[in-house]
């Protein structure tokens, strides 16, 4: 392993990883629902590389309590979900999250704001701009606006 002056593991020296999932399981199950698309979009963000089995531990991916931490504020940012640190440990995979994440909130909203988010990924910069526009003077002419 390369090393600083300091002893420490030198992770600059080591090559940019490609983004290619590591072998981990001998079968790779996809995102079943909107929930689990958006927690498994988190963990290849955070992490990379080009996809996650739901059934793959965020910690074999190469995870460590930062990335936990960065995956628990989107959580909580989206979601409005208090995950814990702890709680991400013990649920380390996409599937055994989305469950703490949906016991987290009232009955189906995770599940509703999952598909929100989505919906917004599937949209254009433009379009996005554009429903921004349509609501804002949508909450101005119902006295809502500030």
């Amino acid at each position: 392993m390369p090393l600083t002056p300091n002893k420490k593991i030198d992770r600059k020296a080591f090559p940019e990883p490609d983004g290619m999932r590591a072998v981990l399981g001998a079968e790779s199950i996809p995102p079943r629902d909107a929930l689990e698309e958006a927690l498994a979009g988190w963990f290849t963000d955070v992490l990379r590389i080009d996809r996650v089995s739901v059934t793959d531990s965020l910690f074999d991916l190469g995870a460590d309590s930062l990335t936990a931490t960065r995956i628990a504020s989107h959580i909580r940012d989206a979601f409005r979900a208090d995950i814990t640190i702890p709680q991400l440990f013990r649920a380390a995979t996409v599937s055994a999250l989305a469950e703490i994440v949906r016991a987290a909130l009232p009955s189906g909203r995770a599940d509703a704001i999952a598909a929100a988010l989505r919906q917004l990924r599937g949209m254009s910069q433009a379009e996005k701009q554009d429903l921004i526009r349509k609501r804002q003077s949508g909450a101005g002419a119902g006295g809502n606006a500030r």
